[in-house]
Formats: C-alpha cells, sequence, structure tokens
C-alpha cells in the first residue's frame, strides 16, 4: 500500500485530543500531588505505594567486556534498535501514556517518581497486574489502544469494511493503524505511522 501523507497528518491530529484530554487529567492529579507532597494520606499515594510494593525488582547483569569489540558494537546497536521500537509500541498501546511518563519524569518529589516507575513497568497507566485499571484515574483504557480512533465502535467499523470491500483488507491487517477522515476510515501501515521510531531502528 502507498501511503498519502496527508493521512499520516491527519493521524497525527487525530492523536491530540485524546492526548490533550488525558493530558488535563494529568495536570490535576500532579497539582493534587504537590498539595500533599511529603505525606502520604492522600489515597491515591498510598494506592501507588500499594501496588509498587509486589512488584520485586531484580538485578540481571551483563559483562560484555569479554565479547570481541565487533560483537559489542552489534549488541549496543540491538539495544539502541530495541529502545526505539519500543517508543513506538508505547503509542500502539496507549498514545497520551508517553506525555504522561514524560510530565511525571519532570517532577521530583517522591510521590511522582513513584507513579513514573509504574507508568514505566506497565507502558502507561495502566495496571497489567491489576486488569488494566487506571492507577492515575477514572479513565479507562480503550479496547482499540492506539489502533483505532477512539470513538470507533465495532459495529461502526465492520458496517465499513462491508460497504468498502476494496479498503477492508488493509484496515484489517494486523500492520496498520485505522484513522478517521470524517465518515470515512483510512489504514495507516505501520512503517509510515511510526517512522519517527522505526525508521532509525531499521538503519541500526
Amino acid at each position: 500500500m502507498v501511503c498519502n501523507p496527508i493521512y499520516v497528518k491527519r493521524e497525527r491530529i487525530h492523536r491530540i485530543v485524546p492526548n490533550a484530554t488525558s493530558a488535563c487529567r494529568l495536570l490535576l492529579f500532579l497539582l493534587l500531588l504537590s498539595a500533599c507532597r511529603g505525606t502520604t494520606s492522600d489515597p491515591r499515594a498510598e494506592n501507588i505505594e500499594k501496588r509498587l510494593s509486589r512488584i520485586q525488582p531484580v538485578s540481571m547483569e551483563f559483562d560484555a567486556r569479554a565479547l570481541p569489540s565487533r560483537k559489542r558494537e552489534l549488541l549496543r546497536k540491538l539495544v539502541n534498535a530495541g529502545a526505539s521500537v519500543h517508543e513506538a509500541y508505547l503509542r500502539q498501546y496507549y498514545p497520551p501514556g508517553v506525555a504522561i511518563r514524560d510530565s511525571l519524569a519532570s517532577r521530583s518529589d517522591a510521590m511522582s517518581k513513584n507513579a513514573l516507575r509504574l507508568v514505566i513497568r506497565n507502558g502507561g497507566p495502566f495496571d497489567k497486574l491489576n486488569d488494566e485499571r487506571n492507577f492515575l484515574s477514572d479513565e479507562p483504557r480503550q479496547p482499540g489502544g492506539g489502533f483505532y480512533p477512539a470513538d470507533l465502535t465495532r459495529e461502526e467499523f465492520e458496517r465499513f469494511c462491508a460497504n468498502n470491500p476494496d479498503a477492508a483488507l488493509q484496515l484489517r491487517s494486523p500492520y496498520t493503524i485505522v484513522v478517521r477522515d470524517g465518515a470515512t476510515l483510512n489504514a495507516i501501515p505501520f512503517h509510515a505511522a511510526y517512522a519517527e521510531w522505526v525508521v532509525p531502528a531499521a538503519r541500526l
């Protein structure tokens, strides 16, 4: 499939709305954290600490000094490529999660640091050890993650595919995301939607 660049632009525009909504919720949450900094009386802080207590840190050490220099260089490239692909994955799982992670990383209080640890471990604010329940707000995770528009229902998707059989194959592909253009649904291949991270990984 040849990607029309305008679709990618629309996909980015589409992301502004959920990001803005989640950013507002996060801002309110951070303001509340600031108000109770230094205490554990806030039930949100206690909830975060309780969730962290279930995670046991495990040290996994590897000494690459014994490897030949060529293999050490290969290992560095694989690590860097993996980090780039991970950034693309975060946007597939929950696009606003990246802004939440970066906002928490800019703060120095203990509760924000604890929340950041959970966000990093879960790829967003949804606890994978607790049925993906949001530990920062009441917002549920969209079943389609970053692969479909947040307001798209299964019924609308199936109806559109039935009425547009030529587009259905790409829309159903496991290697595309679906974006809305008015009443039309467009399929954007991963390599175009996540070019910012996939291209550097491929070069490595």
